[in-house]
């Protein structure tokens, strides 16, 4: 914070809820800022890497990372129920086979 104001006096002679406000609004900034930086990093590192075929442009990128994913549930309660109760029984064979052997 100190780096984008340099003087804590500004910052000390606020009201109070003028200062909640500033600082709730200084942590989101600084949080997109440091994904903003670190994604930048990530990026000229996939570029600047001969083994890389596929280069993705900067806008594309930040992008994917700033737009929130949505999570697409195809299945059926039936479906996830049927999956759930097939990794149960996996886990129960394995753990009754391991009981076996000791």
């Amino acid at each position: 914070m100190l780096k984008r104001y340099g003087n804590i006096e500004y910052i000390l002679q606020m009201d109070y809820l003028e200062g909640i406000e500033f600082f709730q609004k200084i942590k989101e900034l600084s949080i997109e800022e440091q994904i903003e930086n670190h994604a930048w990093e990530i990026w000229v590192g996939h570029i600047n890497n001969p083994f890389v075929e596929k280069k993705v442009p900067w806008d594309k990128f930040i992008g994917e990372i700033k737009e929130p994913k949505e999570k697409s549930n195809t299945l059926s309660k039936e479906e996830i129920i049927s999956q759930c109760e097939a990794i149960k029984e996996r886990h129960m064979a394995k753990k009754k086979k391991a009981n076996v052997i000791s």
